[in-house]
């Protein structure tokens, strides 16, 4: 099971589930901003070996 969330394919959407479970919470995000924040995130996890990047 560990495998399958560590894949870059399975965390982006996990990132826009949370992104829409704020908004329908009332939380205002600016989408440009939880972007860049993704991005970030995603490009450190891949650095640091524990998400596989795109292949």
């Amino acid at each position: 099971m560990m495998k399958k969330v560590l894949k870059y394919s399975v965390l982006i959407p996990i990132a826009s589930l949370m992104y829409l479970i704020l908004e329908d919470l009332g939380y205002k995000v600016d989408p440009a901003r939880w972007e860049t924040y993704v991005t970030l995130i995603t490009g450190i996890l891949i650095s640091l070996g524990i998400v596989k990047g795109q292949s």
